[in-house]
């Protein structure tokens, strides 16, 4: 009789430590999946509970899948378009639910980014080497749905936030690719920033000889080059 006791006793001890670790487990989860976004509305806020459609692109995806630029990371997004950007047209354009790319807004830590319509006889649409590299970046916020409350008409079909990684202390970052048909880009990225300020630097340069065709005796090939420049000072 005191054997069944104590068997007893042990199976309802061990039902509560099963019953205790999921609990502990399933806040732990719920903790790690907390996303933050404040394109949405404006101030930081679960992702769930912003009143719109929010994909948010972190930074350990964007190191996982190997994306080369904004461009690649966007492509992988449900109802974005990203056109443009290849053949020597460093210009792209990002739609949002089928609608123009004049309807979307492009913000890099939440400040408006000029496009191509800022030129002379220029479209809309973005300068795809004018945006901070994905080494640069800590995540990508993506807004669809009307934003043009908090944002202006240019953000009618949605909102691309790109937030990029904070650092105190210097750093400088370079990168380089080499690919088919003589493709090769070196990029350099650097940081500083202290309490009351931030600059961020960043350049690359962009050479491909282009496709070889036997029959031609000449092709044209690629170069590029850019510089990026972003400075802040505040209090906080």
């Amino acid at each position: 009789m005191q054997d069944l006791i104590r068997n007893k006793s042990a199976v309802a001890l061990s039902i509560g430590l099963s019953l205790i670790s999921t609990k502990v487990l399933s806040a732990e989860t719920s903790t790690d999946l907390k996303q933050i976004v404040v394109t949405a509305s404006g101030f930081e806020q679960e992702a769930t509970l912003a009143p719109a459609s929010v994909t948010i692109i972190d930074q350990e995806t964007l190191s996982k899948h190997g994306y080369r630029d904004l461009n690649d990371a966007l492509r992988t997004v449900p109802g974005v378009t990203v056109t443009g950007g290849g053949s020597g047209d460093r210009g792209t354009d990002v739609s949002i639910r089928g609608m123009g790319s004049s309807y979307t807004l492009l913000l890099v830590d939440g400040k408006r980014q000029s496009g191509r319509e800022s030129r002379p006889n220029g479209s809309a649409g973005f300068e795809a080497d004018w945006l901070p590299p994905i080494e640069a970046i800590d995540h990508i916020e993506i807004i669809r749905g009307p934003g043009s409350v908090l944002h202006g008409s240019n953000a009618f079909a949605g909102v691309v936030n790109i937030v990029l990684k904070k650092r105190k202390d210097y750093s400088l970052e370079t990168k380089v690719t080499v690919g088919n048909y003589g493709y090769e880009q070196a990029e350099v990225y650097g940081f500083n920033s202290g309490d009351d300020y931030s600059l961020s630097v960043g350049a690359y340069s962009t050479r491909s000889r282009g496709d070889s065709f036997p029959w031609l005796d000449e092709v044209e090939g690629i170069k590029g080059s850019g510089l990026r420049q972003d400075f802040e000072m505040g209090h906080n």
